[in-house]
């Protein structure tokens, strides 16, 4: 039997570029491109080529829709050369921000 689906919010494919900005534990600022995987009303999913710690501030600008957020880092799991990694954005809902930005995202849902 297959994982039971534990996410508060359902997700949707919204591919694009994503860059992000943020401080290691050593106060050293890092920055890092991506692909952004999928959204959902409070997250975001990415690939990365380099590991960020989990519960790291990150903020982040999806390019193509000009969005721009901060989040906190949830997990990040290797996924052959590059990372998979999850945000958690408080404060806003994504996909309202990108309705009104008139940037939908592509409306599947994501697996």
């Amino acid at each position: 039997m297959g994982k039971a689906n534990r996410r508060k919010y359902p997700r949707e494919i919204l591919e694009g570029r994503i860059y992000l900005w943020w401080q290691d534990t050593n106060g050293r600022d890092c920055v890092a491109h991506g692909t952004c995987v999928d959204v959902s009303a409070h997250g975001v999913q990415l690939e990365v080529s380099h590991p960020i710690s989990a519960r790291t501030l990150v903020y982040f600008r999806l390019q193509e829709v000009h969005l721009t957020a901060s989040a906190t880092v949830r997990y990040c799991r290797p996924r052959g050369r590059s990372y998979r990694v999850g945000l958690e954005v408080s404060g806003q809902d994504i996909l309202q921000q990108l309705a009104k930005a008139g940037a939908g995202t592509a409306r599947i849902p994501a697996p």
